[in-house]
């Protein structure tokens, strides 16, 4: 044989190896997978392909899965769902055979039974080891292919499809906390992202999470509140005497259910919330309203409008008996528009309410 000859015959062989290799890597096998068998690269997961795959050679990734005759709801919406999403998606560069990478995806990301194990490894719908990684966590290699976050396309349907699985799961609450002011009054907001029409119910616990702290109450967030895209979702609560005593405490508020996953954004918040004793209530009632008589043409003379006045600042961040927006205003400071009423500090109605103030918090 001459070296022309030989050379031809070199690349010929050099053209034809890539296919053998190709056609090897993208040959289905039949029957479901066994979890027990699995041991393939990509963090523990398998290297086989789709079970059952009748593509016939899109690299192991069905375009229409069969149905097996005794498919649950949750396999059916697998199927039906979940594999054509990743199929539009970039799931198929990595996860599809043949594989040229170092480090090859694993093929298991197409096979139900598996991937339900890996829904069952969480507590929600948002919170589990299957969504974790295309949210971009547990070192996935494809990154965040969920920029909008755990009800953005295509995790959208990884939380549609949990949901089905486990019905019961919460969705993940968001929400916030838009106050808590000295006198212990709470208002905010929850909503569930699944389901933004759903009315959730809020749970409140104090010093503690759920199961270790004190349950304070359960409340409707139905509220139309400040309006706009939360409208009917805003809660309000006023904290008992008990939490709202001068003393700091913790707040821990959960959506929808009091579980670690909808623990509301930014909980727990620390406060110190005050509440009006009954001697200062009295004294109110008995000497600071009817000082406050001169200021009824401007203001409104109401226990709880001139507490939460007493309480800025509070004694807990440098407020005291003269230093207190009432008397400070009364005496003409802050750009008080009525001016001086009180004359001085020590004046009426600023004297009433210095001893307002030493009732309350002490001298």
């Amino acid at each position: 044989m001459n070296l022309k000859n030989r050379v031809w015959i070199t690349i010929i062989l050099l053209g034809f190896l890539p296919i053998l290799f190709v056609y090897n890597n993208c040959a289905p096998m039949s029957g479901k997978l066994q979890a027990s068998s699995q041991t393939g690269s990509g963090g523990g997961d398998s290297d086989q392909p789709f079970p059952g795959d009748n593509s016939g050679g899109n690299g192991g990734l069905p375009d229409s899965p069969a149905i097996p005759a005794d498919a649950t709801e949750g396999e059916i919406f697998f199927l039906t769902n979940v594999v054509p999403k990743m199929n539009s998606f970039s799931c198929v560069n990595c996860h599809t055979a043949p594989r040229f990478t170092a480090t090859p995806a694993p093929l298991t990301l197409f096979n139900y039974d598996l991937m339900l194990l890996k829904i069952a490894q969480g507590s929600s719908i948002s919170n589990n080891a299957f969504i974790t990684k295309p949210l971009g966590g547990a070192n996935h290699g494809g990154g965040n292919q969920c920029a909008g976050g755990p009800f953005s396309e295509p995790c959208k349907v990884f939380t549609d499809w949990a949901k089905v699985e486990f019905p019961t799961w919460s969705s993940g609450a968001s929400g916030s906390l838009t106050s808590l002011s000295a006198r212990g009054l709470v208002t905010g907001w929850a909503v569930d992202p699944a389901d933004q029409n759903a009315v959730l119910q809020v749970h409140i616990y104090a010093d503690g999470p759920a199961g270790v702290g004190a349950f304070l109450a359960t409340v409707t967030a139905d509220q139309r509140g400040l309006g706009g895209t939360r409208a009917g979702h805003y809660f309000v609560y006023q904290l008992p005497a008990t939490y709202a005593n001068g003393v700091r405490h913790s707040l821990y508020i959960y959506g929808d259910t009091p579980e670690a996953s909808n623990l509301l954004p930014g909980m727990p918040v620390t406060y110190t919330a005050y509440t009006p004793s009954a001697q200062g209530i009295a004294y109110f009632n008995q000497s600071v309203a009817p000082a406050l008589n001169a200021c009824v043409g401007c203001h409104s003379v109401s226990l709880d409008a001139q507490f939460a006045s007493l309480l800025t600042p509070t004694p807990a961040n440098g407020g005291s008996a003269t230093n207190n927006s009432l008397v400070i205003k009364g005496s003409g400071g802050n750009g008080h528009g009525g001016g001086n009423v009180c004359g001085g500090v020590n004046g009426s109605p600023c004297s009433q309410i210095q001893q307002w103030w030493n009732i309350e918090f002490g001298p």
